[in-house]
């Protein structure tokens, strides 16, 4: 074992310390501000020009004496287009990273403006934070086409109480076009 059994037990503890602290801040997560360029972001992977995705990242911003101050990334979304290598169909994947310390077992719940709730499960959690994925069905993907905005709902780790983090859609529809 690289740690002692203490010392991962301590790790683990200020890594949920730190979450907690984080979701329990009265200012509520906030996405970069529309000045510094559309809120949904084309990127490509440079090695293959052809696999590109879109997002947005979602950062948790709190006063401090009277400036706000990011406290670090709380939500990044991403759209992916797909084929099926089978039947060559076209799909589109919307992916969910949020911080270490979450309660995987509830999963996520996001929906669109006043839209249906959709329960998403997590897939894995890394050094970066925990994933959650789905492909996405064509009532979703017009949804968040016309929609405004994403609320991403989820637990923190020995909390009751489900944290809901908005995302806008302004973009999304001329970012998602991108893509094709």
């Amino acid at each position: 074992m690289l740690f002692g059994k203490a010392t991962l037990v301590r790790c683990v503890f200020a890594a949920l310390g730190a979450f907690m602290a984080v979701s329990a801040a009265s200012v509520p997560a906030m996405a970069q501000d529309a000045d510094k360029g559309p809120l949904w972001k084309k990127e490509c992977d440079d090695k293959n020009p052809d696999r590109c995705q879109i997002g947005q990242q979602v950062f948790l911003q709190k006063d401090v004496d009277g400036k706000k101050e990011t406290v670090g990334r709380i939500l990044a979304v991403t759209v992916q287009k797909a084929t099926n290598p089978k039947t060559k169909e076209k799909f589109s994947v919307l992916n969910m990273q949020l911080p270490l310390g979450v309660d995987l077992r509830p999963g996520i719940v996001i929906k669109v403006d006043d839209g249906k709730e959709i329960k998403v499960i997590y897939s894995k959690c890394t050094n970066a934070g925990c994933d959650a994925a789905m492909v996405m069905d064509d009532d979703l993907l017009n949804a968040m086409k016309a929609g405004a905005t994403l609320f991403v709902g989820f637990r923190a780790w020995g909390n009751e109480q489900t944290q809901v983090i908005k995302a806008s859609l302004t973009g999304f529809t001329a970012a998602l076009n991108s893509l094709s």
